[in-house]
């Protein structure tokens, strides 16, 4: 019984993936991230190599994994209650610079209960999301004047600029800047663009794993917000998603906005379960003695 751990993620997916596979929805952020570390390579997501981690029980079953991959929060599927304590122990022996961690709440609090007892850091809520899967794609009628357009290359600057946006707006992690140039390459973001061919909204997907994408980088530039547009690069999005072959398309959103969840259930998506990403900050004292104050 314990964890086993590796930097390669085919071996983690071999490991751990019939079990994440089992309930894809949920674990569609792991196994999304095992896929992009396996295809391209581990400096993917950052400039240290991820690790990979799966729990096997006293049986022999594997019951739970994770995913770290720095400067990023640990990603943690669910996980049994034995095995919160050793991931906390096993991470703070390796020195791990872990600056939060995503799961479902009650694990997400369970280990950050353990490891802000292994480290003088205290844990905040940095966002809570709410997973949602795509059930009957409504696509909106009428749809707001202009048109779509896959990005292209050309579009690479302005594409990063609202990519780095969506980040900073909602502290979600959209995916590494280093592979823009191949999400631009295979046509997985798509611009609106207003009937003064001004570019107005994004929206994109993940790659397609076991026949499940994601949506994400979905964004509206602030002047041309409440206007459609972003429900209509996220319907047209999802369509392309659809024709390719993708057979579940599923989305995170920020539980506390009320406008996108309201957006994605009008496009008809479902709501599955929520998610809690917590920040660990350093203690008050501890950052005040840091700066030399008393």
């Amino acid at each position: 019984m314990g964890w086993t751990t590796t930097e390669h993620a085919q071996e983690f997916l071999d490991a751990a993936g019939p079990l994440l596979r089992a309930d894809a929805a949920s674990n569609t952020m792991l196994l999304t991230a095992a896929a992009s570390v396996a295809a391209d390579g581990p400096e993917v997501f950052g400039d240290e190599p991820p690790l990979f981690g799966w729990w096997a029980g006293v049986l022999g079953r594997i019951d739970g994994a994770f995913i770290h991959s720095p400067p990023h929060p640990a990603q943690l599927s669910a996980l049994p209650n034995a095995a919160v304590d050793p991931l906390a122990e096993l991470l703070a022996d390796r020195e791990r610079p872990l600056t939060g961690v995503g799961a479902a709440g009650h694990v997400a609090e369970a280990f950050a209960t353990a490891w802000c007892a292994r480290r003088d850091v205290i844990a905040e809520i940095a966002l809570r999301l709410r997973l949602y899967r795509l059930a009957a794609l409504h696509e909106p009628d009428p749809a707001p004047p202009g048109r779509a357009a896959v990005a292209t290359a050309a579009d690479g600057v302005l594409v990063r600029a609202w990519i780095e946006a969506v980040g900073l707006e909602t502290g979600a992690v959209i995916g590494a800047s280093r592979t823009l140039d191949e999400r631009l390459a295979a046509g997985a973001l798509t611009i609106w663009r207003d009937p003064s061919d001004t570019p107005v909204a994004l929206a994109g997907y993940s790659r397609e794993v076991d026949g499940t994408r994601r949506i994400n980088a979905v964004y509206t530039v602030a002047p041309h917000r409440r206007r459609g547009y972003g429900a209509a690069v996220t319907a047209v999005t999802c369509r392309r998603a659809l024709d390719s072959g993708t057979s579940r398309l599923l989305l995170y959103a920020d539980v506390d906005n009320p406008t996108s969840n309201a957006l994605y259930r009008r496009l008809g998506f479902e709501p599955v379960e929520d998610r809690t990403v917590l920040r660990f900050e350093p203690h008050a004292g501890v950052a005040a003695t840091a700066r030399g104050e008393r």
